[in-house]
């Protein structure tokens, strides 16, 4: 139950299957930088958990966005979770390259009107004419998730906890987020906990613990929604 938990409250990312859409294209060009554009497409296209995983069932799909007037690469992700496959978490997301020149900056937005981009990865023209107006922040400053590369090449993404404070409605006292992520291959996992004041865990899943996504192609996603809507009945 924990590492579900830390999923559904991680910040939430494959390589893209098949031809590139013209924003794929168009946000490919802004940057010279390689790293930047190899994370980008690791992030995009559609992920699952296993079939065998009965317990945590998940399609999370992803799709390059523009926005107006702004800079980076972004994308919009989708989360549906459980037998139905109930849509539980919209984003967009902004790739930015760090002042390093090597390292990456993911920022994520939530949607406004979050019905208007119901299933936006299947109809792009939901997209046209997208605006910093149609979106907030997730959290503030401090909590941006930086990516780099380590020695084998696996792009890790880490929230720093000292860094990221939140006020919690629930608890009614500020708690310090710390995340991690990787992605390897046709791999994405992701790991979140939370922290009082003091550094002490209070929540989310335990250090090296990560729940994790395969890459998966459209029509098998498609497939495994309609299984799972038949396993529902």
């Amino acid at each position: 139950m924990r590492a579900r938990s830390a999923f559904f409250i991680a910040l939430s990312g494959v390589l893209l299957i098949g031809q590139p859409t013209a924003a794929q294209a168009d946000v490919a060009s802004t940057t010279e930088d390689a790293g930047l554009r190899q994370l980008s497409q690791l992030m995009l296209g559609d992920f699952a958990t296993s079939p065998d995983n009965l317990e945590l069932t998940i399609i999370d799909r992803r799709v390059a966005v523009s926005v107006a007037g702004e800079t980076g690469i972004w994308f919009y992700s989708q989360l549906n979770t459980g037998t139905e496959q109930k849509v539980y978490r919209q984003r967009f997301h902004r790739l930015d390259l760090a002042s390093d020149g090597e390292s990456v900056i993911q920022r994520s937005f939530e949607p406004v009107d979050a019905s208007r981009f119901v299933d936006g990865w299947a109809r792009p023209q939901t997209f046209a004419g997208l605006a910093m107006t149609d979106m907030k922040p997730v959290l503030g400053e401090g909590c941006e998730q930086v990516w780099s590369r380590d020695a084998d090449g696996v792009w890790r993404g880490k929230v720093d906890p000292h860094r990221c404070e939140i006020f919690s409605e629930r608890r009614q006292t500020t708690i310090r987020i710390g995340a991690d992520g990787f992605y390897r291959d046709d791999v994405f996992g992701t790991s979140e906990r939370g922290f009082d004041a003091d550094m002490k865990p209070v929540w989310g899943s335990k250090p090296g613990e990560y729940i994790t996504l395969l890459r998966c192609q459209s029509q098998r996603c498609e497939r495994e929604a309609s299984a799972l809507s038949e396993r529902s009945k």
